[in-house]
């Protein structure tokens, strides 16, 4: 028709100034159909406006031909979503394009959803907004398995909805605790298209987890009878957080699993009592069930094993298990002791400890009068450039029956350095000693680091008298505390193994049990 009748001139194209050339705003497709008809001309009615105003006005000029429900999302939230602009809400973009208010909001939402999945790289993209408003409707971090599956299981409308409905169902039950039970990402892509029966039952799982999770106090004080003390002790119970553990590591939850645990949480609050705990303590003191309670203690001893982070009473001295650097430890230390005696890791890579130790342990010099470092000798150099505590002197300790390899071939003596801020150190003492290692020491023993007991013997005499206290930061086989023990001195240990800890308070037991002091 273009081509028989010409170009209408009542109807001219739209266009703007942009980038040295001219940017049709409307009339896109009349001047399209003008160069397919031959026509050279058409006329041309030129504004300026700036790029959101060309952006609602291309919107606006296209009304009734080929808007794109995802288009018109995509420029609403470009305009709108620019604060401090007046007239370009969502309610004045409907006005000027003639679309209901709802409808761009919805197509605005739309196209967040397709613009996160882009993001995402996935490849085939849905464009049917009707489908995208569904999944816009469920929480972000399910939008991209939401989308996919729709695209790889060809899904319809319904299904959408219905998924869509699920998830949210589960969102609006699932709180802080079934999250902290569950993936919750997974269970939603489980439930997603199987069966209601399947579905109803992952949804009344979690309402059971909720339900109990919201029952149980965080804090619940209760009593024991500890057989390994010979006392009743009080101490703080997390029920929920007690709770919720136990449910991570059942392998299958089912919901009465859920309120099985539920019941031993509210079973302790009934029979912890200080009373009940007081009737036990009665009970195994009485000679009459000591075999009962030698078992008892043997069975808790084995489940034993210390917690990385907490101190422990071990007869007069405490023993930190974990890093010698964590403020725990540090803070747990008593304002000033007689001596620090550090034997840090060699890097010499005879067990999984000893490889990569940097010393990092310069605080020691303000807990103590005197710091003996033993860094081993293919180690003082590196050591001693690394350390800005005060060096005083050097020890050593020729050792007269027994020799390890060295750079020569054999080495058979001990190097220790001395730290101190006293202006003097003075003690009118040897710095030599002559040892001679037990062969009880060596046979068998598990940690291939501890220092020969007249060894040790030698420098908590050297340093301490009689009552003072002494700290350890790399406690290893314990041989320290129990000197300690033996010289009538209070050692303060850190160990990084709970298994070593467990150890060292296990050889304390003995020599206390065996009357070796």
């Amino acid at each position: 028709m273009m081509k028989a009748n010409g170009y209408d001139e009542s109807k001219p194209i739209k266009a703007r100034p942009f980038e040295g050339a001219y940017q049709i705003i409307e009339g896109e497709h009349r001047w399209r159909a003008a160069q397919k008809a031959g026509v050279e001309t058409v006329p041309v009615f030129v504004i300026e406006v700036d790029d959101d105003e060309a952006l609602i006005q291309l919107v606006a000029g296209n009304v009734q031909t080929d808007n794109h429900p995802l288009d018109i999302g995509r420029i609403a939230r470009k305009i709108a979503s620019k604060s401090g602009k007046k007239g370009n809400t969502y309610k004045d973009l409907s006005l000027r394009w003639g679309y209901g208010q709802k409808n761009v909001e919805r197509y605005s939402r739309c196209d967040e959803v397709k613009e996160f999945v882009e993001q995402k790289d996935t490849g085939v993209l849905l464009l049917d907004y009707s489908f995208l408003l569904e999944i816009r409707k469920c929480r972000q971090s399910d939008w991209l398995w939401f989308h996919d599956l729709v695209i790889n299981k060809e899904l319809s409308k319904n299904d959408c909805i219905e998924i869509s409905k699920r998830i949210r169902a589960i969102d609006d039950i699932a709180k802080s605790a079934a999250a902290t039970v569950l993936n919750l990402t997974e269970l939603k892509q489980e439930i997603a298209t199987s069966k209601e029966r399947v579905f109803n039952e992952r949804l009344s799982l979690i309402e059971g987890i909720e339900d109990c999770a919201g029952q149980l106090d965080e804090q619940w004080v209760l009593y024991k009878y500890d057989v390994l003390k010979d006392e009743v002790v009080e101490y703080t119970h997390n029920a929920r957080e007690s709770f919720l553990n136990r449910l991570s590591n059942q392998k299958e939850l089912t919901r009465q699993i859920v309120f099985s645990i539920y019941k031993t949480e509210t079973d302790k609050k009934r029979q912890q009592t200080r009373a009940n705990a007081e009737a036990d303590a009665a009970h195994y003191r009485d000679k009459a069930n000591k075999e009962e309670a030698d078992e008892l203690a043997r069975a808790e001893w084995e489940a034993f094993m210390p917690e990385q982070g907490k101190w422990y009473q071990v007869g007069q001295h405490r023993l930190y298990c974990g890093d010698n650097r964590d403020k725990v430890f540090i803070d747990g230390l008593p304002d000033k002791v007689a001596l620090v005696f550090a034997d840090p890791p060699y890097n010499e890579d005879v067990a999984e400890w000893d490889n990569d130790f940097t010393w990092q342990q310069d605080y020691l010099q303000d807990v103590a009068d005197y710091v003996v470092v033993t860094p081993g000798i293919s180690m003082i150099q590196s050591f001693l450039s690394t350390t800005k505590m005060s060096y005083k002197w050097s020890l050593s300790a020729w050792i007269s029956n027994g020799m390890t390899r060295g750079a020569l071939g054999f080495g058979n003596w001990m190097y220790a350095a001395l730290f101190s801020k006293l202006e003097s150190v003075h003690l009118n003492a040897q710095d030599f000693k002559k040892i001679n290692i037990k062969t009880s020491e060596n046979e068998g023993h598990y940690h291939k680091g501890r220092k020969p007991s007249e060894y040790l013997d030698w420098i908590l005499g050297l340093f301490c008298k009689e009552g003072q206290s002494v700290v350890d930061p790399f406690l290893g086989s314990g041989s320290t505390l129990l000197q300690c023990e033996k010289k009538g001195l209070v050692c303060y240990g850190s160990e990084i193994s709970p298994e070593y800890c467990k150890k060292i308070m296990e050889q304390h037991k003995a020599i206390i049990d065996a009357n070796i002091i």
